[in-house]
């Protein structure tokens, strides 16, 4: 392989890395996000923060439980690959 091919696939390979860690940023942030929503609408519509402190919690953890999967995914998909 050329110098010129060998600094394409690194760059194509921090792309992919980059995409990865911004796929998973997002679930994160969006797992968050939800549970934040969901949280204080329940709040609000039913006034009991033990449900909303639960659901908030229950939906950032399946967030992180989803971004890491993602992750983990991709990792064996690129050492596949490779």
């Amino acid at each position: 392989m050329s110098d010129s091919e060998l600094r394409g696939d690194k760059a194509h390979l921090s792309r992919f890395s980059l995409l990865c860690a911004l796929a998973v940023v997002f679930i994160v942030c969006s797992g968050n996000a939800a549970g934040i929503l969901f949280g204080a609408i329940l709040w609000k519509l039913t006034g009991q923060v033990t449900a909303a402190v639960l659901v908030f919690i229950g939906l950032t953890a399946l967030g992180l439980l989803l971004g890491l999967t993602v992750l983990l995914i991709l990792q064996k998909r690129r050492r596949t690959e490779a």
